[in-house]
């Protein structure tokens, strides 16, 4: 079963950045290596005609560590130049004036899904397959919310209703357990193109079939 988050990623620039291009050459602020974060700024990379090779990278951990990374002080620069995060949880330092958006780039893969090592899964299925049945009609419920579910995000994160309400409409989950071939195979060859990992997977190597 995959939860599927379709991210819009807001590009954030230091004050000497006007605009996309120029972050060419720039550091990139990433909460790790192989993160959501890293792998958007390769992406864009691409996108940009940018060489990949000249990408640096500022681990920040979180967000946080990304806005004291852009954050430039009288005493020292700024330790990074760009940042991609997801776009309603910064949404509200968009709207402070804190953080300053000049692009945006959306997610063409599922943000998140169960994963589970093998070894647990050798040994544990059935809990495995339980948990994903006590998943799924929550996950229809909260979907179904409207309203009230869009007001526990907003009183969660520190998010406005609307923009609350906004997010969940487009947030997609599935319960399908059939094996999305098509979606696995690319996002596999993407990342190989990307040069972040060695080889591509096939479908049935990344999908366990309880």
């Amino acid at each position: 079963m995959l939860n599927i988050l379709i991210k819009q990623f807001n590009l954030f620039a230091g004050q000497s950045i006007e605009k996309v291009e120029d972050l060419d050459n720039k550091i990139w602020a990433i909460s790790r290596m192989g993160s959501g974060s890293h792998l958007m700024a390769v992406l864009l990379a691409e996108q940009q005609g940018w060489n990949k090779e000249n990408l640096r990278f500022e681990i920040v951990n979180n967000l946080e560590g990304a806005r004291e990374a852009l954050r430039e002080k009288p005493e020292a620069p700024a330790r990074a130049n760009g940042f991609l995060w997801e776009k309603f949880m910064t949404k509200p330092l968009v709207d402070q004036g804190e953080f300053r958006r000049v692009g945006e780039i959306p997610t063409p893969w599922p943000c998140f899904v169960v994963a589970v090592r093998r070894p647990f899964l050798a040994q544990h299925s059935e809990a495995v397959r339980d948990l994903l049945d006590a998943l799924r009609p929550v996950t229809a419920e909260f979907k179904a919310g409207g309203d009230a579910s869009a007001a526990l995000v907003a009183q969660t994160f520190g998010q406005r209703a609307e923009d609350a309400r906004t997010w969940l409409d487009t947030v997609q989950w599935t319960v399908d357990t059939a094996r999305p071939d098509a979606m696995l195979d690319m996002v596999s060859s993407t990342l190989h193109r990307l040069g972040l990992v060695d080889k591509p997977a096939a479908a049935a190597a990344l999908w366990h079939q309880l």
